[in-house]
């Protein structure tokens, strides 16, 4: 029984690595990267947090995508990364709301919503 357990804890997140690497499969382009700052006011108290903002090409479209983020992670290199596409609702209106879930060469990832577009 604790073999078992042990082996199903260390392989589970192998096998779900496996998997979901295949699942990256829409090229981005990052065109530029800075850090900058989210501030929200809540019951009259402020707070400001550090987030990762790119610019990439997504899918032959130009966004602005952003990230929360500490600063010590860096910036994130210019280049070509793989995505696969996260939350994403539309309205009749056109207005949208998109994510994208970025691979790194590690085989880390981070989510960036879009809050810009651009032609």
């Amino acid at each position: 029984m604790k073999l078992s357990l042990f082996l199903l804890m260390f392989a589970a997140p192998l096998l779900a690595f496996g998997q979901s690497k295949a699942d990256y499969t829409i090229p981005v382009h990052v065109l530029e990267s800075h850090i900058g700052l989210s501030c929200n006011t809540t019951k009259g108290t402020s707070s400001c947090k550090s987030t990762q903002v790119l610019t990439a090409q997504v899918e032959g479209k130009k966004y602005e995508l952003e990230s929360e983020t500490f600063f010590s992670k860096g910036l994130v290199a210019l280049g070509d990364y793989q995505a696969k596409p996260g939350d994403h609702k539309e309205k009749p209106t056109g207005e949208f709301t998109r994510s994208y879930d970025l691979m790194f060469p590690d085989g880390s990832t981070r989510t960036f919503n879009v809050i810009g577009q651009m032609e």
